[in-house]
């Protein structure tokens, strides 16, 4: 055990706690996902493996999901500066490095599940910049898209953003993950930064279909620090099928999980 890096993640904590400005907190915020990244990968395993360490699984989750949420709104808000031209929209916006980091952690979906039946694709945690439900929108022929936030201000710019960006098959709604009816759902994609994830899930297992397939973007590696964990924790009805790569840039990866398969 490593007291010293204990200290380091609580000192983080606490100075993040107190910075209320967006630019300051954004500066910090990327400051302390170097840092994590440039530590020795294995000096955490050990404290997160621990039973001392669990206090800190997801103990920067709600500074990722502020991270996020700013810089997702920061697409969203140069979307608007783009000339309406359509797809080169979306091309001029995958400019950003954020934004085409976003979009293509979402490609590999399409290598897990087979798309060619699905004709109803449900986003769960879509935030101002719905990546998942626009790569599906724009490298499938899914009829009906529907990506999911309970948040008032993301579903705003997210509406905004496809209505730019998609056609009338792609539908944003606010709604929440914990109450929602999935029974229509032919595949449901649930964001990382989703929280209560394992609650959503819970809901997953108890109203989708039997030939329901889940994809969760699960956190890994240091990632464990920054999201809740669904691996280890599914609900008895999901069942782990495959697992993806790991994405250096999020610190997550895919679980392909479908109802009634072996845990």
């Amino acid at each position: 055990m490593n007291p010293m890096l204990e200290q380091d993640l609580e000192s983080l904590k606490r100075q993040l706690d107190v910075v209320a400005d967006d630019s300051p907190f954004q500066s910090l915020w990327q400051a302390t996902l170097a840092w994590l990244g440039s530590a020795d990968p294995r000096t955490f395993e050990e404290l997160l493996e621990s039973q001392r360490g669990e206090r800190f699984h997801a103990i920067f989750a709600p500074f990722q999901r502020r991270h996020l949420a700013l810089s997702e709104k920061a697409v969203a808000e140069r979307l608007l500066e783009i000339e309406a031209t359509g797809a080169p929209a979306l091309a001029q916006l995958l400019d950003i490095p954020f934004a085409r980091q976003a979009y293509e952690r979402v490609a590999e979906a399409l290598v897990l599940v087979d798309f060619s039946r699905c004709r109803r694709f449900v986003n769960i945690g879509c935030g101002p910049f719905p990546a998942a439900a626009l790569l599906i929108h724009e490298q499938t022929s899914v009829p009906d898209i529907v990506a999911i936030d309970n948040d008032a201000d993301a579903v705003s710019q997210a509406t905004m953003v496809t209505g730019r960006l998609a056609s009338s098959r792609l539908e944003i709604v606010r709604d929440d993950g914990r109450t929602y009816d999935f029974s229509q759902s032919d595949v449901i994609y649930i964001a990382n930064h989703v929280f209560p994830k394992l609650q959503v899930l819970a809901r997953i297992a108890e109203t989708a279909s039997c030939d329901t397939k889940v994809l969760v973007r699960d956190p890994c590696g240091l990632g464990v620090l920054l999201a809740e964990r669904a691996r280890g924790a599914l609900p008895l009805r999901l069942g782990l099928v495959a697992e993806g790569a790991a994405d250096a840039n999020f610190h997550s990866r895919h679980l392909l999980c479908s109802l009634g398969a072996p845990v």
